[in-house]
């Protein structure tokens, strides 16, 4: 049996042409990562950020920020400034929200290309961004308004003019710049980035660069964009500043399980999130991985794959080692995890030998049922290509996995000393199309969205909130939604009454995040203490 490859011989040579790498990444990531940008929020912490950012839209006050009227000391301003200029922009929605977030999402896209085009090669940079692109948990983050995603995407940037450097010093100039950024999105988290830059310098026995004139400017640089707004806060508020802001949200949160959450002291901990929230990737990793440290023994490209894996453990027991443990503190993780994949895949395709073992070991673990549920029902994302499979012909997902698989085992084996190359970049291909998410609709806090909306219409003054187990996760995005509203938790104390007020009581009787069911009550309430 004979198969004519010269149409798809064509288009592969028509589209892989490298100058265009920077464009299909652009408008891959702008398309997935705008798609669909609107929903409701239901994030304790994201609801807290776009609150502070009303309440300052509102009260015209962008250095004193507040939430819920009382001051605010917890992070640094530069992030709600953005979504306080969105705001200004788009009116205040989710879509406002969401903008900025999904900007340095696309940062972070670029900047990987970037990144590993400079160390490596271009291809291996359009891998590591197409890797990256295709995690669930940086779609997730990239989509949402926290501080990780500024906090990465602009630690990225600087590293690449540090980078950028080695030819001209004024480079550094943009490297404190951006760090400077990054430190006034997350505070001291941002210095988490000089290990890695000075192990870089180190590497390359740039150490001299600390001498450099360039490098006194741009220390002086980094000051200028961190210090005003520290130092106002400081001799405005003195230690009440120091104690919250550096005491409680720094020393604390390291040394204490502030959060009182139950896995603060398991050590696999962000192992298991890495496992759940980077789809099958991690397991792509463990293939490539002994590539890579074959690479490293035979001082081939080892500079570069030290660092990378210097830089990806480092960021895992920095955080592993901190008491408060939070899902997305670990997103800096998946730049050196991405480039070290797209290395390990780039370096098996160039090892043809290799490759097709790789490949299937890859599609089979994905027929795992519990994969597929993982990555699909993690977040707001879902896994593409077998989706529209499954729209078109509804099959199930795993009957999709097998016949992709066996497809790809039968040109390998029938195909594979005729048309080598082909046969490669078919599986190569095949390995991201099941992998690719796409963000659908994302009601992260609908049960918040429709009350807010009540609360609207009927001006209702002051909502009692009460939960059965769900952690108190809507009291924040019912701030959001329900203001100007008072919104106070209901402790089982309190005696309720039902009577036509102007206050309302709203009971969650199930957790939105992990039922999909909306159980709630809703009615008016008077509340004796």
């Amino acid at each position: 049996m004979a198969i004519n490859f010269q149409g798809l011989k064509k288009i592969f040579s028509a589209v892989d042409n490298e100058k265009f790498y920077p464009f299909y990444l652009l408008v891959l990531s702008a398309a997935i990562l705008f798609f669909q940008l609107k929903g409701s929020i239901g994030s304790w912490d994201e609801a807290i950020y776009s609150e502070v950012a009303r309440e300052g839209i509102l009260n015209n006050s962008w250095i004193d920020l507040h939430y819920r009227g009382v001051l605010w000391l917890e992070k640094p301003p530069l992030a709600i400034w953005l979504t306080m200029v969105s705001f200004k922009i788009f009116g205040i929605n989710e879509f406002a929200t969401w903008f900025f977030p999904v900007i340095f999402g696309i940062l972070g896209v670029m900047g990987t290309y970037y990144l590993a085009k400079c160390l490596f090669n271009s291809k291996i940079g359009f891998l590591s961004s197409l890797v990256l692109l295709s995690i669930p948990h940086y779609i997730l983050m990239s989509r949402n308004n926290m501080m990780d995603i500024f906090l990465v995407s602009s630690s990225l940037i600087s590293f690449l003019f540090l980078i950028k450097s080695n030819k001209d010093s004024r480079y550094l100039i943009l490297s404190a710049t951006f760090l400077g950024m990054a430190f006034m999105f997350k505070n001291v988290i941002a210095l988490l980035n000089l290990p890695v830059f000075l192990y870089y310098l180190y590497l390359n026995n740039r150490l001299g660069i600390l001498k450099d004139k360039y490098f006194y400017l741009s220390l002086t640089i980094f000051l200028a964009i961190v210090l005003p707004w520290h130092l106002i806060m400081f001799f405005k508020y003195k230690w009440m500043f120091l104690n919250d802001y550096i005491g409680y949200h720094l020393i604390e949160r390291y040394n204490k399980n502030i959060l009182n959450t139950d896995y603060s002291s398991d050590i696999f901990y962000y192992f298991k999130v890495i496992a759940r929230r980077a789809g099958s990737w991690w397991f792509v990793l463990l293939a490539t991985l002994p590539i890579v440290l074959k690479d490293i023994k035979n001082k081939i490209k080892h500079k570069e794959l030290k660092l990378f894996l210097f830089w990806m453990i480092f960021i895992f027991i920095f955080f592993t080692s901190s008491t408060t443990k939070l899902h997305h503190y670990i997103l800096p993780l998946y730049i050196p995890f991405s480039v070290l994949i797209a290395y390990g895949l780039y370096n098996s395709y160039l090892r043809r030998s290799i490759l097709a073992a790789v490949s299937v070991f890859i599609l089979f673990m994905n027929i795992d049922q519990s994969v597929i549920l993982r990555v699909s029902d993690f977040g707001e994302s879902r896994l593409l290509f077998p989706l529209v499979l499954y729209k078109l012909f509804h099959l199930p997902t795993y009957l999709i996995y097998a016949f992709v698989t066996l497809l790809i085992v039968f040109v390998f084996y029938n195909y594979f000393s005729k048309s080598k190359i082909l046969a490669l970049k078919i599986s190569f291909l095949s390995i991201f199309l099941f992998s690719f998410l796409l963000p659908f609709y994302p009601e992260r806090g609908i049960i918040a969205k429709r009350v807010g909306n009540i609360i609207q219409d009927k001006n209702i003054e002051t909502i009692y909130y009460s939960d059965y187990g769900t952690e108190q996760n809507l009291e924040n995005p019912l701030v959001y939604y329900g203001y100007p509203a008072k919104v106070e938790f209901l402790r089982a104390r309190n005696d309720v009454f039902s009577e036509n007020s102007s206050s309302y009581c709203l009971k969650s009787k199930s957790h939105y995040h992990k039922s999909k069911k909306l159980d709630y009550e809703f009615y008016p309430c008077e509340i004796v203490q």
